[in-house]
């Protein structure tokens, strides 16, 4: 992908977008993360963008975050939650897009969901562009889960489909179940994630200073004579993190030591922690929880390793890749679109526990291995990745789309 080129017209007002999405800052998940990266992104390139999403407790109801203005609509205070809830608020959302009319010129939902659709009907009323862009594919592609969400779920997808302006497919894979699902071709533009390319651990502006590899691990509490496999994502039951263990129990008593380290939280973590107690892991695997430092534990990291039964566009693999990781990831298409086998990655079959454990210990036991794929995959992620570049694909969309 070509460097950024997009610059605004002298004098020309500031391009106006929109960001619509269920759930922002701070609650973060891949979809959370890649809308605030590409908000911010924007801004650089002289956008002006906002974020509408849902209100959570303790989050006020405007606030600027990192520079993106942030509003959050909430439910009335008697209902409570379920269904109703969830009436209420896109009812809510859709009444606050056609208030806001006048301060947008563009929407731009992120996953295409329930929300995307209170948005795509709101532009087609105004009469303005919206583009939807798709967060999953596979068992858990977006419109497959509106259409299996609702009693009207059916023609609620329908209706996004036809809505839409445009949609976002962020892999090959995306844009086929597009297809598949009638969205039109001229309709489907393929816009991969963008991502920050960090700079190696040894130069001045990373994350981690010109600490050393034994001095970064001793900050955050590893042992330094250990190598560290890392996993970041949330821990749910398609990250296939109980197999990803068994791997790891199958290497445990390897010559050359080892530490995985889970990075995330969520329904599993209580199932994985009783595992590990069963299973001899502790001195193997540590669950860490949610941090907000993934930067420097990149950068600890020796390896990086994604187990995932499901997988639309892999940010924690891609974030990997651009901090220079050496990465072992599920031979999935969202994968593959990453990752080609033994160039700048390892990528095995996530059902098979002798496989994961197989590619988990070539990344061990071969440190000029790790070195080679480690250069390959930043490359790769410089070259196709950059959150600026994908920016400005976007900047150009949204400029096709707008009339001004």
């Amino acid at each position: 992908m070509a460097e950024p080129m997009t610059q605004p017209t002298a004098g020309a007002p500031p391009l106006r977008v929109l960001m619509v999405i269920g759930q922002f800052n701070p609650i973060i998940g891949g979809a959370e993360k890649q809308a605030e990266k590409l908000a911010r992104a924007l801004i650089a390139l002289g956008v002006d963008v906002g974020v509408v999403t849902f209100a959570v407790k303790g989050a006020p109801r405007r606030e600027i975050v990192g520079g993106v203005h942030v509003s959050r609509v909430g439910v009335l205070p008697a209902i409570r939650g379920g269904r109703l809830k969830l009436w209420v608020y896109l009812l809510q959302l859709f009444i606050f897009l056609i208030r806001r009319r006048r301060r947008y010129d563009i929407l731009h939902a992120h996953l295409a969901l329930a929300p995307a659709l209170a948005a795509a009907l709101a532009a087609k009323i105004l009469k303005k562009p919206c583009i939807v862009k798709i967060g999953n594919t596979g068992e858990r592609f977006d419109l497959l889960t509106l259409k299996n969400t609702f009693t009207a779920g059916p023609a609620m997808a329908r209706s996004l489909a036809r809505s839409a302006s445009a949609f976002i497919a962020t892999s090959a894979a995306a844009a086929e179940h597009l297809l598949e699902f009638g969205v039109p071709r001229e309709s489907v533009r393929l816009i991969p994630n963008g991502v920050e390319i960090l700079p190696p651990r040894e130069s001045p502006t990373c994350p981690a200073g010109q600490t050393s590899l034994p001095q970064l691990k001793s900050r955050l509490g590893l042992p330094p004579d250990r190598l560290v496999v890392l996993f970041a994502g949330t821990l749910h039951k398609k990250k296939n993190t109980l197999r990803l263990l068994d791997a790891c129990a199958a290497l445990k008593d390897r010559r050359n030591g080892f530490l995985l380290v889970i990075l995330g939280d969520g329904a599993m973590r209580r199932e994985l922690e009783k595992k590990i107690a069963s299973t001899g892991l502790r001195e193997h695997c540590w669950i860490m929880g949610f941090v907000t430092n993934v930067e420097h534990w990149l950068a600890a990291a020796d390896a990086f390793v994604l187990p995932s039964l499901v997988e639309g566009f892999p940010n924690a693999l891609l974030e990997a890749m651009a901090a220079g990781l050496p990465c072992a990831a599920s031979d999935l298409p969202g994968c593959r679109e990453l990752i080609s086998n033994g160039d700048n990655g390892l990528l095995f079959d996530p059902l098979d526990t002798a496989d994961v454990a197989r590619k988990i210990a070539e990344l061990l036991d071969d440190p000029n291995l790790r070195k080679r794929l480690g250069d390959a995959a930043r490359a790769a992620a410089r070259e196709k990745f950059s959150i600026a570049a994908v920016a400005d694909s976007y900047v150009s969309l949204y400029n096709s789309l707008v009339k001004r």
